[in-house]
């Protein structure tokens, strides 16, 4: 991937923790004051790890905008890879920083979020260890998690999407659950 910047886990989690601002003030909007608690595995963090995280708060950003009548908007996908640049991550970080600006702004909140510092030295493990807690406070927005309902509806659509892949590929799936 060429890039003529490359950002590192310290200026992901310098964004991270402005959306962290942000999702806090749409909780005192909403006139929520529990706090997340986030219980994190002691595993080496990758890039990757913490790309998915962002993937799962768009999904439950999703869920807030459903419930809140507004319009959804797919989130970003990327394909599987074993090496996720940390300038991917950052990328995700941009586009839910805007994301929670355009909330903020469909819900009427003026509150501007003050300027975060520059931060040295952070893993992927910190800014994921960060991004879990914006997790678990957006299911504090939503009132849960996921549901089993949910993680169906996305299973079905997984399934969906490979028996058009198969199709596609003219094989014929004789599979059968077991």
């Amino acid at each position: 991937l060429l890039s003529s910047t490359e950002s590192t886990a310290s200026d992901v989690y310098a964004k991270v923790m402005q959306i962290d601002k942000e999702v806090n003030l749409i909780k005192v909007h909403f006139g929520l004051s529990k706090e997340a608690d986030s219980k994190l595995l002691n595993i080496n963090f990758e890039p990757r790890h913490t790309w998915q995280q962002t993937y799962e708060i768009f999904v439950k950003i999703n869920i807030f905008r459903r419930a809140h009548n507004l319009a959804t908007i797919e989130p970003v996908n990327l394909e599987p890879l074993l090496n996720v640049a940390p300038t991917l991550t950052y990328e995700q970080t941009l586009r839910l920083l805007e994301e929670f600006r355009i909330l903020k702004y469909r819900l009427g909140i003026t509150t501007k979020v003050s300027k975060i510092r520059e931060y040295h030295g952070k893993k992927p493990k910190d800014v994921y260890a960060l991004l879990e807690k914006i997790s678990q406070e957006i299911d504090i927005l939503n009132g849960s998690g996921f549901t089993p309902s949910y993680v169906f509806a996305q299973t079905m659509r997984v399934y969906d999407d490979v028996n058009i892949i198969l199709a596609h590929l003219n094989i014929k799936d004789e599979t059968i659950p077991a």
